[in-house]
């Protein structure tokens, strides 16, 4: 799904098999997010039970169709995806995914948007 932080368009992937949200830590260096210090000593661990240290935490918000909406997230060094948004910011935001309509549904159906849109997305 497309997602606006700032002024710029980025791609994220709704994962929810993993509970927290993710971000490069070169995608918030290029969004001069703040570093905060984690509290994750032992770092995240993967689905095929590897570790993935924690850099930092950073906080931001993520706008879709004119919906601000507030995310916390892990600092990590090359993740798969730039940016992952995980089911606590799904629970939180209230985003449901309808497999059927192929649509995701955000703050109680407030916003819909499709799940995946076109490859015009700046970098």
């Amino acid at each position: 799904m497309v997602v606006k932080i700032g002024q710029r368009q980025i791609r994220a992937l709704l994962d929810t098999g993993s509970y927290a949200s993710l971000i490069s830590d070169k995608l918030a260096k290029a969004l001069r997010l703040q570093f905060l210090p984690s509290q994750m000593s032992t770092g995240l661990i993967t689905a095929n039970c590897s570790r993935m240290p924690v850099i930092a935490v950073v906080e931001f918000q993520v706008n879709v169709s004119g919906l601000f909406m507030p995310v916390t997230s892990k600092v990590i060094e090359n993740p798969v995806h730039d940016l992952i948004l995980g089911a606590s910011f799904m629970k939180y935001n209230q985003v449901s995914i309808d497999f059927r309509t192929k649509m995701v549904s955000m703050a109680d159906d407030l916003v819909r948007a499709p799940p995946q849109s076109d490859n015009r997305v700046q970098k």
